[in-house]
Parts: C-alpha cells; sequence; structure tokens
C-alpha cells in the first residue's frame, strides 16, 4: 500500500485515456491530486481524486478547471498479454462543458472499459481500447462509447521496419440536442500525437483510419511515416478541435462527412538517456465537410524539437 498527494502528472497505458499531454507549448495536463497505490500478487490497482490545473504562463497555476475526476484504474497481473480495467468519473462542480451550440451544461460522466497490450507469433503486436460512457449531460442521459485497435507486424533483419494499421472510433450523436447525449468525451487522454500530429481532431464523433510505415537505421533512430484519413461519426455532429471543442458543424447533415487526409513524417534520434533531437513535418488535405463548411486551404506543419532530461 501507499499514496501519493499534491501535484502531478497522471499517466496510464498508452495515455488514451489519461495521459500527461506533453506536447505543445501549453498542452500539458496537471493535476492536484490524490492517490491511493495497491500492488497486490495479481493486481495493482489506483484510486485517484483530482482537480486539473489551469495553466497560467505568468503566476503559479492555482486555478482548476470546473470539474472534479475520480478513478479506479487496475492493471491485471499473471497474463499473456497486458490487461488493464477502468473506472473515470467526470463530475462537473458548476457549468461548464460547451455544447456544439457554444452553451454550457452540467455533466455527470462514467467511462468503464479496458485496455490490451500484447504480441503474438514474434513479429506481430497488437493493442485495443474500448470504453463506454454513461451518465447525465444537462439532465439527459449520456450513452457513448469509444474503441481503438491496431495491430503491425516487424519484419525480421536490419532496420526493423513495421507496417501498422489502426483505426480510432468516438461516437457522435445523431441528433444533437435531442434525446440521448451520444458524444463521445475523450476522458483525460493527452493528444500528442494520437489522432494526427497536427492536432486538428479529438476523440469525439470521429473515424481514424491510419497506417503506419516505421524503420530504425540505427539503434538510435528512428523514422515514421503514418496516412490517416478522418471523417464524422455522425453528419449532423460537429467537427471537434484538439481541446474538445466544437470547430464546425452543419445542424442539416447535408455537407457531408469526410473531413479530410494527414501525412505525417516524423525523424527521432536519442543521443543518449539525457538528449534526445525530433523533428517532422506533416501536411493536411481539406476533405468535403470541411469545404462545404467554410474555409477550406490545406495545412502544411513542420517542427524541430530538443529534449534535455536531467
Amino acid at each position: 500500500m501507499g499514496f501519493k498527494v499534491g501535484r502531478q502528472a497522471i499517466r496510464y497505458a498508452d495515455n488514451r485515456i489519461w495521459g500527461p499531454g506533453d506536447w505543445g507549448n501549453v498542452g500539458r495536463y496537471a493535476w492536484d491530486a490524490a492517490k491511493l497505490l495497491y500492488e497486490g500478487p495479481r493486481a495493482d490497482v489506483d484510486f485517484v481524486f483530482g482537480d486539473r490545473i489551469r495553466f497560467d504562463p505568468y503566476d503559479f497555476d492555482g486555478e482548476h478547471y470546473k470539474f472534479h475526476a475520480y478513478c479506479v484504474y487496475a492493471s491485471i497481473k499473471e497474463l499473456p498479454c497486458k490487461l488493464d480495467l477502468f473506472w473515470v468519473k467526470k463530475e462537473s462542480r458548476e457549468n461548464y462543458v460547451v455544447s456544439p451550440r457554444g452553451d454550457t451544461a452540467r455533466l455527470d460522466l462514467h467511462t468503464l472499459g479496458f485496455h490490451v497490450d500484447g504480441k503474438f507469433r514474434k513479429h506481430w503486436d497488437y493493442r485495443g481500447t474500448f470504453a463506454y460512457q454513461f451518465g447525465g449531460y444537462n439532465g439527459a442521459p449520456v450513452r457513448a462509447y469509444g474503441a481503438h485497435a491496431r495491430t503491425g507486424y516487424t519484419l525480421p533483419g536490419p532496420y526493423k521496419p513495421r507496417l501498422g494499421f489502426e483505426y480510432s472510433h468516438g461516437s457522435g450523436d445523431p441528433n444533437p440536442g435531442a434525446g440521448a447525449y451520444q458524444t463521445f468525451d475523450g476522458v483525460f487522454g493527452a493528444i500528442d500525437m494520437m489522432y494526427g500530429r497536427m492536432n486538428l481532431f479529438s476523440w469525439r464523433n470521429l473515424h481514424d483510419y491510419q497506417t503506419q510505415l516505421s524503420v530504425q537505421p540505427t539503434e538510435k533512430t528512428k523514422i515514421v511515416l503514418d496516412w490517416h484519413f478522418f471523417e464524422l461519426d455522425r453528419a449532423r455532429d460537429a467537427w471537434y478541435y484538439c481541446n474538445g471543442r466544437p470547430q464546425r458543424q452543419d445542424p442539416t447533415g447535408a455537407s457531408g462527412r469526410a473531413l479530410g487526409h494527414e501525412i505525417d513524417l516524423v525523424a527521432r534520434y536519442r543521443h543518449n538517456k539525457y538528449l534526445e533531437l525530433q523533428a517532422g513535418y506533416a501536411h493536411f488535405f481539406a476533405g468535403e465537410f470541411i469545404h462545404n463548411t467554410g474555409p477550406s486551404p490545406d495545412a502544411d506543419w513542420v517542427f524541430v524539437q530538443v529534449y534535455y532530461k536531467l
């Protein structure tokens, strides 16, 4: 048994359900939280209560977002693969959630699910996450879900080439504002590189089809090429930006569902355990929905990063 109390980063598994969000100038997710830790022979279990901190670039970060977070996260042992089970509760302290129409709402949201990660037949790998959500949104019942699945094959020999395929799905609402609320909430997942490096999308009302090719020319160098195709799950629901806020919406559903394609190329060089260099380029090709709802130029993005760890 143990505990951890105070300001901290919280991460589990691949950071999809709960991650630190370190990418970007102000993208970090920090928490004032209390964790009770149990390590047992068959499972490790964390009990978490916390408030997420509002980043302040000019002063000590003393403000919090207007919700409480509760979590029970269990990692099961003695299995041929990694299996995690989780329950996360997100409860607003007052109206704070922004809806597609731009107003606020009260939220009492439960997320229940699992994460699995493993390998089979030596060269194949697999990973998956499923999360079901229920509770209340402004008095309406919540019925939403999110899923992610990936598999890949690493060829034997030099360069360790790997070809991988991934699919991410966050449910959308077929009739926003009427009946049950069905837009999946991305919980507290990091946005870093989950749904394209350009961070134009979040795990809400989304289909993300991804193909990845990676090679390691040396032990210290890795090059990754990703292709994404994005589309809305429900045409009448919104396109949600990486911060979870609605970007555009056609309530009639007549603008289509195709959001566009993105190509990402990233190279990483890890000099030693202290120093890592990264550089990348990405291009986004706007799709039918974006063309039909406003300005729709293609977008380019480039970055160079030096990461030093003491």
